[in-house]
């Protein structure tokens, strides 16, 4: 009788001894060494024919590009794979800039031509494989930015142009009072000029001023988004919201160096640099968010110009690259704090509510939804909130100099506050079990409240805990409770709290670098004590005797960075997440504890332009997403399993292969699951046992 059992099922199936044969294979014991960013682009589809790109202009499927140092106007077919080019002309000369205008291209050019002060070329482009030239047109000054709109072409400070005969031999130009900068969008009979100026241009040829320009102000780019407007000028962004229909106030800068385009994505800003792609969260306009920078992108160097079109970005470089890449959606959203977040905690029934302690207080989000995480409001508190835990619908707020902040936030949307508990000089850190508050003060060591009235906290004990508490983690060891407090700059103390009106400290052990570094945080798993240290990675220890720790290893995170701090440890499953202050978070798969191996270390980036840098602070999972706190980076939401290539043969999806996998695999195949048609063929046959044993061989990416 053959049990039924995965592994009886599998000794059973014909074709078990060839999957035998591979089950100690030496390069599949384990998931390899992989370092790979949650921001991996994918390339589409390029062509390396350009010379040197300046311009970029899509439509229709047809990308229109100023080439070859401003000589050339290039056309390619965006639809057909390599992005073939269908015509090149190099009738002008100092090429600037091109609009369009159903079947008619307009370009702005130097001084070719015999015209001293450049002008405006027109060309037909009904046939996109032969343009042709019609003439071209001197203007008063030379021109370098073109809008048409509502059948006029705007080209410079003093002179627009009536072009509803778009090909006429003769377009009706008419001079303009001088306008303060060149018109370079327009909506409706709405424009904004390079000053920023707004005009209504119900008749372009007097043009009225609603609001008056920006002194000094010169943009190259606008784009207007519902009610705000951002403008780049040098190497600046600068983001600004209409308070009235003709009143733009200034709500944030972002400095970029060398940017030359942007564009939007939601409220997600792509910025081109000379060092990559730089991308910026901006759904608060008032704290732009620096979310990474795409460096390395395949097949491009120093892009020049962007494009999104269908969620596709088209991207120029200066060796004359034209590519096509999709950027992944990760994090998943981001979104600013009202001050710089510390911590991190989820709250609610269906833990749909995530808590933030920043400087400014407590901001709640509603992350029901992931993809759009809501700010409902935000609790000040009087001093940093550095520490946060909740029950039920009571927040507990360790707010440093100034006390715990108990608080109810049954209303999310107005929380109140119930009680502020002076819980000594320096509150750091709070953990909430049961009906007991551990409240760690960094000089006056650890508080145990009963708070089964969250009203009237009764203190049952104090205890000193030599050094600066810094964190808590409670640990329910059998019977015995335990306390354990990292120290930012001294020794890591276990207290046994099991009568908590009676703690006591029943060992000690000092950081790994006992010069001006102290342990940060610690955590307690399958009975191994991990501790991060404020230099430069964590310790694991055999835990069994919690009076006596033995250290097992130290694990050296390898990405030295002037702020690298560990200040959480998070495991799940046979991941380990590490976050690692401005040295980003790494993950790693922790099969064995002793030697784990590193997914993925994502570095967090710094802000820039003024902007604070990122510092990972803390990582909570949950429904396979991960919550993080990021100093400097505000509340971010990631997919971690959109860190890693997947691995097709890991078939428990348990980041390593072994004999589970092989097992899983015949399980799939006996019942004709799609997933083990490996090649695809419709069949289920021995090609895809042949096909998963040579991916199994292959090992993880």
């Amino acid at each position: 009788m053959i049990m039924h059992t995965p592994t009886a099922r599998f000794l059973a199936h014909p074709l078990a001894i060839a999957c035998a044969a591979f089950l100690f294979a030496p390069s599949s014991a384990h998931a390899s060494d992989h370092d790979k960013s949650c921001y991996d682009p994918q390339l589409l589809d390029s062509n390396a024919q350009l010379t040197s790109p300046t311009f970029l202009k899509i439509r229709d499927g047809l990308a229109y590009i100023i080439d070859n140092n401003q000589r050339d106007l290039v056309v390619v077919d965006l639809q057909a794979p390599g992005f073939p080019i269908l015509s090149r002309t190099s009738r002008n000369w100092s090429l600037n800039h091109i609009t369009l205008n159903d079947n008619t291209a307009y370009l702005s050019f130097g001084s070719p031509y015999g015209l001293s002060n450049g002008g405006i070329s027109v060309w037909d482009i009904q046939d996109p494989t032969d343009p042709w030239f019609i003439r071209p047109y001197s203007t008063t000054s030379s021109p370098t930015r073109l809008l048409v709109h509502n059948d006029t072409l705007f080209h410079s400070d003093d002179l627009t142009m009536n072009v509803a005969r778009q090909r006429a031999p003769r377009i009706e130009a008419f001079n303009t009072p001088d306008l303060p900068g060149t018109i370079i969008h327009a909506a409706g009979n709405i424009a904004y000029t390079s000053s920023l100026a707004i005009l209504d241009i119900t008749d372009p040829a007097n043009p009225l001023t609603l609001a008056e320009p920006l002194p000094g102000f010169s943009a190259t780019q606008l784009i207007v988004n519902n009610l705000f407007v951002y403008a780049r000028s040098d190497s600046n962004i600068t983001i600004y919201q209409h308070t009235s229909p003709t009143t733009l106030d200034q709500t944030s800068t972002i400095t970029i160096t060398g940017v030359t385009d942007f564009v939007l994505r939601g409220s997600i800003l792509f910025a081109t640099t000379p060092t990559g792609i730089q991308v910026f969260d901006v759904s608060n306009p008032n704290s732009p968010i620096a979310i990474t920078t795409y460096t390395d992108l395949p097949g491009i160097f120093n892009p020049t110009q962007i494009e999104l079109i269908d969620n596709t970005f088209y991207i120029t470089d200066e060796t004359g690259t034209l590519s096509a890449f999709n950027f992944t959606t990760n994090p998943v959203a981001t979104h600013a704090t009202t001050g710089i977040a510390y911590e991190i905690k989820l709250a609610g029934p269906l833990n749909n509510l995530a808590l933030l302690a920043t400087d400014a207080g407590m901001d709640i989000f509603d992350i029901a939804n992931p993809q759009i995480p809501t700010k409902l409001s935000t609790f000040p508190t009087n001093n940093t909130a550095v520490g946060i835990d909740a029950a039920g619908t009571i927040a507990y707020i360790a707010t440093h100099q100034a006390g715990l902040d108990i608080v109810d936030f049954s209303d999310p949307t107005n929380p109140t506050l119930i009680l502020n508990y002076d819980s000594g000089r320096s509150t750091q850190d709070v953990q909430i079990v049961g009906d007991l508050a551990y409240v760690v003060d960094r000089i006056d060591g650890l508080n145990i409240l009963d708070i089964t009235d969250p009203s009237n906290p009764q203190l049952l004990s104090i205890t000193d805990t030599p050094g600066w508490a810094s964190d808590i983690t409670i640990y329910q060891n059998g019977p015995q409770r335990l306390a354990i407090i990292p120290h930012e700059r001294f020794n890591l103390q276990i207290l046994d709290v099991t009568d908590p009106s009676a703690p006591t400290i029943i060992s000690s052990f000092t950081p790994l670098n006992t010069t001006g570094t102290g342990i940060s945080t610690a955590t307690v798993h399958n009975g191994l004590l991990y501790t991060g240290e404020t230099s430069r990675g964590y310790r694991v220890f055999e835990f069994s005797n919690p009076t006596f720790p033995v250290e097992l290893t130290t694990i050296n995170t390898d990405t030295p960075s002037e702020g690298q701090f560990a200040h959480s440890i998070t495991i799940q499953g046979s991941r380990l997440y590490l976050a690692n202050g401005s040295a980003g978070f790494s993950i790693y798969d922790n099969t064995d504890p002793l030697n784990p191996n590193l997914i993925l270390n994502h570095p967090a980036r710094d802000g820039g332009g003024g902007l604070p840098t990122s510092s990972y602070r803390r990582i909570i999972l949950h429904d396979n997403l991960a919550y993080a706190a990021v100093f400097g980076g505000g509340f971010r939401i990631i997919d971690p399993i959109g860190c890693f290539e997947p691995c097709t043969a890991d078939f428990n999806n348990d980041g390593s292969l072994n004999f589970f996998d092989i097992t899983a695999f015949i399980e799939a195949f006996t019942d004709r699951d799609p997933i083990t048609d490996l090649n695809a063929d419709g069949r289920f046959n021995f090609f895809d046992i042949s096909t998963f044993l040579t991916l199994y061989t292959q090992g993880c990416p």
